[in-house]
């Protein structure tokens, strides 16, 4: 029997005593998700998860139309536990709260107070939308808590294993989903700037471009390729299709049928890459058909080309449309990440032919709980406009504290918060505005801004070095050395 004066549980005591709210936090997470997981077991579907099923699953995992990297972590799965949705979605779940538990711990570490971090995490491991996501077979949580890990520990970590550790999850999670690229240029300054000496910057270097150059070389020798999908021209094309006229250049030989005559109505992105009457698919009858891709890649470019602003003003309306909580993607695909009245059995929701080949244990149902877990879905969601709050915060405090000549944790602002821009901004520019893309970013902008709130009222102490700011600064603002593992 363990002794009631057992120093472990009298550590453990301690520890909930000091971090109580976040635990009550956690509770109340943990009750979303087993609601949302029992009501709607094994998994909920979207038209995008059975290309990852099939990708899982499938003869090949490479060259597809998707990123491979989720796939290759359901295959692994299936290696460790069998071929399991409920396993996916259980492992979704609890990444979810290892999400929020990093954002509370981050800004812990990063000196921000009990009361701030928690709220921090709370936007996070509350999120209605996101648990619904979580429940679907869709990359955006293992994407988000790669990258959430890595942008973490390249934050925190003093060891050369630690930063490899990181390198290696950022490029899982651009394996996972490829818009994570734009953040890495931050990830790599971020390194540079804050990690000396210049060793340190050699695990995590090497972890990063090591493991994305292994991928191409594995994909160009299975499927010709070294991107991440055979699909990548269609979504850029979709994007910028609206905008071609072909009047002002003249389109690459072979893509001439891509362009529609004046006065043509406007169509949404998900028209011109999924919809039968798009140019494209007239042309080469389905997404990722062989040599479409590159084709369609360099039509795109060239309408880019002919009409740079035009499609600066596009992504912009389309970038302010997330703040926008009446603003839906176009085709209405967004309403699809909910909690469904009952099972969603209509073509796309439901590939018959997949599931027969792939899960054919799979019945999408709908159990008991699901009113309760649609009425929290329905109510506990993040507010939308506050995204302006999450992306302004930062601005100001990195503003005032270079005006005020005090560093403090300006860095870390400046890669948490700008790493969540560039990743919203990243995917609606290449691809489309899609709601969920904002999930993701959602754990970065919100530490960003959660540290920005702590650095704008740390101005209202006085420097600890006196009036000039000397000696304010807290230690992580000096370059971190490296220890030997």
């Amino acid at each position: 029997m363990t002794d009631a004066t057992d120093p472990r549980r009298g550590r453990l005591g301690a520890a909930l005593r000091r971090h109580w709210p976040i635990a009550a936090v956690l509770v109340l997470a943990v009750v979303a998700r087993v609601l949302v997981a029992v009501a709607y077991a094994p998994a909920l579907m979207f038209p995008d998860s059975w290309s990852y099923i099939g990708a899982a699953y499938g003869p090949s995992h490479l060259g597809g139309i998707r990123p491979p990297g989720y796939a290759l972590a359901m295959f692994a799965l299936e290696q460790a536990t069998g071929r399991s949705l409920g396993v996916v979605t259980a492992l979704q779940h609890v990444a979810g709260l290892g999400i929020g538990v990093l954002v509370y711990a981050l800004l812990l570490r990063l000196g921000t107070g009990r009361l701030l971090a928690t709220l921090a995490a709370a936007v996070v491991l509350l999120d209605g939308y996101a648990i619904a996501l979580e429940q679907h077979i869709l990359a955006e949580t293992f994407t988000t808590a790669a990258m959430v890990a890595s942008v973490a520990l390249v934050v925190i970590a003093r060891s050369a294993p630690a930063l490899a550790l990181a390198g290696l999850l950022l490029a899982v999670a651009v394996l996972m989903r490829t818009p994570t690229v734009f953040i890495v240029p931050l990830w790599l300054a971020y390194l540079v700037y804050r990690h000396r000496p210049a060793r340190a910057w050699l695990a995590p270097g090497v972890a990063l471009a090591g493991t994305l150059a292994a991928f191409m070389v594995v994909n160009q020798a299975q499927t010709g390729r070294s991107g991440l999908t055979n699909a990548d021209g269609w979504f850029l094309y979709g994007r910028t299709a609206a905008l071609a006229d072909c009047t002002r250049f003249t389109p690459p030989a072979g893509t001439e049928a891509l362009c529609e005559p004046a006065g043509h109505p406007e169509r949404p992105p998900i028209f011109y890459v999924w919809s039968p009457g798009s140019p494209a698919q007239r042309l080469y009858g389905r997404v990722g058909a062989p040599g479409s891709d590159d084709a369609l890649r360099a039509f795109a470019l060239a309408t880019l080309r002919s009409r740079p602003l035009a499609f600066a003003q596009l992504a912009a309306e389309d970038l302010l449309r997330y703040a926008d909580p009446s603003a839906e993607t176009p085709g209405g695909s967004d309403g699809a990440i909910t909690l469904p009245e009952q099972p969603r059995t209509m073509p796309g929701w439901l590939d018959t032919e997949a599931r027969d080949r792939y899960v054919p244990g799979y019945e999408p149902e709908v159990a008991a709980p699901s009113g309760l877990a649609r009425a929290y879905a329905g109510v506990v969601r993040f507010p939308r406009p506050l995204l302006v709050v999450l992306v302004a915060l930062p601005v100001v405090a990195l503003v005032l504290l270079r005006r005020r000549g005090r560093r403090g944790r300006l860095a870390e602002i400046a890669l948490l918060s700008g790493s969540g821009v560039v990743l919203i901004a990243g995917a609606t520019l290449t691809s489309a505005f899609v709601v969920r893309y904002m999930v993701p970013a959602l754990p970065l902008l919100v530490a960003g801004a959660g540290l920005a709130a702590a650095e704008l009222a740390a101005l209202r102490r006085p420097p600890a070095g006196g009036p000039d700011g000397a000696g304010a600064r807290p230690p992580a603002a000096d370059p971190i050395p490296l220890r030997s593992p």
